[in-house]
């Protein structure tokens, strides 16, 4: 074939008139257009573009049920790089064989599919024909290793008592370690239980919130630790061990050493009572396998702790505990007088006299029928231990007359080495007292008076000297009884030492046989002097005050008002001032007189529960006059100031304790002190949290 050239090409293009006769096919046009633009037929070059490809990552995956995969698609040789991700050609999957994002995220259906596998696609959208797989293999989880303790919930150990737990992990025995927990401040009060045995023993007293933790942790493995709870309770067990005792009440005291056996056994025992001024002693009767007995509510209550003397005689007693050093009494024999005091754990390797080392304060009273037969003392002394005593002073209050400041000297025996009980005597010019005590421990000794009247109190370990002004600082609550001209009288209140000889922000009610007034003044407080002694002036209300090492005072009432009052001051702690800062459960003791039942003693313990806000509820054991009442369902509101913790206007109401108007007195979260301002009674009592 002859080639054409360029000049043919313009003899076709140009020509003004159509050919008439088509004799060059379209081929040959197609031809000469190649050939006139590169030469066709002659040598020549060719250029092809390089194609899209993609890559998955990862290439294949286990990926266990309802778990994700993260997948990564890279597209090249694309100006569109984005990519369609596909679960077994099903964009964005289902929920068979699981689901994919756009940014391909895959997530493994909850169940393995049948086939368990399945095939991730991404598709390039610039190529649709490009495509990356990766395969998926959908497995299910390994089995879940968790430890199972037995026994299960709930779980209620008495206070004491023993627990055995056991670990299990799938329901194979497992080796696995032990520990304990609770919300005190100390391990020993949550129980110890065998790091390897789970062999778990309560404490004697349930711990804050009455709950432990109990935890089971593998050593070795991956499989997670596991809890369980237990609630500790109040039971016999709490009672175990020496106890000092002692219960005031009108014209009589009884004091004594009491060993509990931790099951309901009172298994030895001995004491002192006085009665008007006649004294003896007694022991406890000898049987098998015990006389004396005593049960432990589970709220750590109870109305039937019985001691039977040698003699014959039977004393029954109504208790509330705050936990296992420590419970409030009340005698509960029908038809007997009424009195309460207190039962507290003794430290048998303190009954030595060379325990007695140092400075201590006293306070004793008795309760009287009336002002002429009413007695209120409080005072100090040092003992170098060796029966050394010196450095007496003593506040005297006798039917309303009050001797202050007096020199006292004096004695102290030895304590037994079985009971802890010793001997000690005071003499000053207000005559001269003598008295058993019975030792708790070196900070603590419990009194009874040994000659007329009978009379009951306290001694408590001092700090020690260089006593001044700044020293007594700081807000106090404070509860006095006693008697005054018109009867019985009950003072309750708060005030502020300033630190320089000021008293502040007063609040002092004073209910005079049914006639409630409240002192507002300012007032004074001297400087103290060797023995701590200092005297607190509000209005027309005087008071010796002697501090113990707790920061405590003892007070004396030493006015002209014919008050013959004694009682305790005890330092506030302000944050505690409000409804909701008292909560938990209360032990709660009380005593007075009952002016609408002819004017006769009148004492309860109990348990009070505020509820969080301005209500509570609890119950009483009341002995008015003989006449006992068990577990009366107790009542009431109160509503406490900020600004200094008292509360006016509470409402006590019990069975016994009709229209029981009250102020409470805060000390701190755990101590509430009250008074009963109303004229059916007048009352003064202690509510401390158990625990």
């Amino acid at each position: 074939m002859v080639p054409y050239s360029p000049a043919d090409f313009h003899f076709f293009f140009s020509r003004k008139k159509p050919i008439t006769r088509t004799v060059v096919p379209k081929l040959c046009v197609a031809v000469a257009l190649c050939v006139f633009v590169s030469g066709c037929g002659s040598k020549s070059s060719t250029t092809t573009s390089n194609p899209v490809s993609i890559s998955l990552v990862p290439g294949t995956a286990t990926v266990q049920t309802a778990t994700t995969q993260q997948f990564t698609a890279t597209v090249t040789n694309a100006t569109n790089t984005a990519v369609t991700y596909e679960v077994n050609n099903v964009v964005g999957g289902s929920a068979t064989t699981g689901t994919i994002s756009t940014a391909g995220l895959y997530t493994a259906p909850t169940q393995v599919p049948n086939p368990n596998t399945v095939e991730i696609e991404a598709i390039s959208q610039q190529d649709n024909t490009q495509k990356a797989v990766a395969e998926v293999t959908i497995a299910a989880p390994p089995p879940t290793t968790h430890i199972d303790i037995s026994p299960p919930p709930p779980i209620v150990i008495p206070a004491g008592g023993i627990q055995t737990f056991t670990a299990a992990i799938n329901g194979q025995a497992a080796t696995v370690t032990w520990t304990a927990s609770c919300a005190a401040g100390t391990t020993i009060a949550c129980g110890s239980i065998g790091s390897s045995s789970g062999v778990y023993t309560a404490p004697l007293s349930p711990p804050p919130g009455g709950t432990v933790t109990i935890t089971a942790t593998v050593t070795s493995g991956d499989t997670p630790p596991a809890t369980t709870t237990a609630t500790v309770q109040f039971s016999n067990g709490t009672l175990v061990g020496q106890y000092a005792f002692s219960v005031l009440g009108t014209g009589m005291a009884m004091a004594g050493s009491l060993t509990f056996n931790g099951n309901g056994c009172i298994t030895s025992g001995s004491g002192d009572l006085n009665t008007g001024g006649a004294v003896s002693s007694f022991t406890l009767a000898n049987a098998s396998p015990c006389l004396s007995t005593y049960t432990v509510q589970t709220d750590g209550h109870g109305v039937n702790l019985v001691l039977n003397t040698a003699g014959g005689a039977t004393y029954t007693f109504a208790f509330a505990l705050l936990n296992h050093s420590h419970g409030y009494l009340t005698r509960f024999d029908s038809g007997a007088a009424a009195a309460t005091g207190a039962l507290d754990l003794q430290d048998p390797t303190q009954f030595n006299i060379a325990a007695l080392n140092g400075p201590y304060t006293l306070a004793f009273a008795n309760h009287g029928a009336s002002l002429a037969a009413q007695l209120a003392a409080a005072g100090a002394f040092i003992t170098n231990g060796a029966a050394g005593f010196s450095g007496g002073e003593l506040d005297v209050n006798s039917a309303g007359t009050p001797s202050s400041g007096l020199a006292a000297s004096g004695s102290i025996g030895a304590p037994s080495s079985t009971t802890g009980r010793g001997t000690l005597s005071l003499s000053s010019s207000a005559g001269t007292q003598n008295f058993a005590y019975y030792l708790v421990d070196a900070t603590h000794l419990k009194l009874l008076q040994l000659d007329a009247p009978a009379a009951a109190g306290d001694v408590y370990r001092q700090s020690g000297s260089g006593f001044s002004l700044a020293g007594f600082t700081g807000p106090y609550a404070a509860i006095l009884s006693g008697f005054t001209a018109g009867g019985a009288v009950g003072e309750g209140g708060v005030f502020t030492l300033d630190g320089a000889g000021g008293v502040k922000s007063v609040a002092v009610d004073v209910n005079q046989a049914g006639t409630t007034l409240t002192n507002s003044s300012a007032g004074s407080y001297t400087a103290p002097d060797s023995d701590g002694r200092t005297v607190i002036t509000i209005g027309s209300l005087v008071y010796a005050a002697y501090p113990q090492a707790s920061g405590a005072l003892n007070l004396v009432e030493i006015d002209s008002t014919n008050n013959a009052a004694g009682g305790t001051a005890y330092p506030q702690q302000p944050n505690a001032f409000s409804n909701t800062s008292i909560t938990g459960n209360f032990a709660l003791s009380a005593s007075g007189i009952d002016l609408s039942h002819a004017h006769a003693e009148e004492d309860a313990v109990g348990l009070w529960h505020p509820l969080g806000g301005t209500t509570f509820s609890g119950l009483l054991d009341v002995n008015d006059n003989g006449a006992v009442s068990e577990s009366t369902s107790l009542t009431g509101s109160y509503n406490i100031a900020i600004s200094n913790g008292r509360a006016q206007s509470g409402n006590l109401q019990a069975g016994n304790f009709p229209s029981g108007l009250c102020n409470f007195y805060v000390v701190n979260a755990n101590t509430v002190l009250f008074l009963e301002t109303d004229s059916n009674r007048v009352l003064t009592g202690i509510m401390q949290k158990q625990y």
